[in-house]
Parts: C-alpha cells; sequence; structure tokens
C-alpha cells in the first residue's frame, strides 16, 4: 500500500508595500483598495495595478487607496510629476 502524495499549491506571497522600493516599482503590483462605505477591501488580481490606478480611481470613486501602499502611491505620483514637469522644460 503506497501513499500518493498530492501536489502542494501555495498562494503566491503578498507583497509588502513597506518592503518595496520605489526605484524598483514596474506598474504591475497590484494597490490594495478599500470601500468607504463598506470597509471592504479589494486585493491580488482582483485590485487595479499600480499603472491603471488612475482611470481605475476615476472610474469608482467610491474606493481608496489602503494605508499600506499610500506612501507607495504618493512617491510614483511625484516621480511621475517630476518627469512631467522635466519634459515640459525640454520641450519648450
Amino acid at each position: 500500500m503506497g501513499t500518493t502524495l498530492k501536489p502542494v499549491y501555495r498562494r503566491r506571497p503578498r507583497v509588502d508595500p513597506s518592503k518595496l522600493a520605489i526605484d524598483q516599482l514596474t506598474g504591475d503590483e497590484n494597490v490594495t483598495m478599500v470601500n468607504r462605505n463598506t470597509g471592504k477591501r479589494i486585493t491580488g488580481a482582483k485590485a487595479p495595478t499600480l499603472r491603471s490606478l488612475h482611470d481605475w480611481l476615476i472610474r469608482n470613486p467610491g474606493f481608496d487607496v489602503d494605508a499600506k501602499w499610500a506612501h507607495i502611491v504618493h512617491s510614483a505620483v511625484s516621480i511621475c510629476r517630476h518627469f512631467l514637469f522635466i519634459l515640459q522644460i525640454w520641450y519648450q
């Protein structure tokens, strides 16, 4: 009587936003969102990516970025604004 081993399925580890380096962001990181009315969180594959966050928030105004992700999102937006400012100066 041999025992058969079942394959082990493991969940992909969560991304800890406190351990992310701003300069190594790809834009494909899923940002946890919180519904203002219910407090329900959207995480993982159901959450918007950092790259599509702006458009997602326009289509879903009842959600906010989770507090754990706030500093990452703020930094990413600041970096984008800085580069846009540089591009405006460069092409004038």
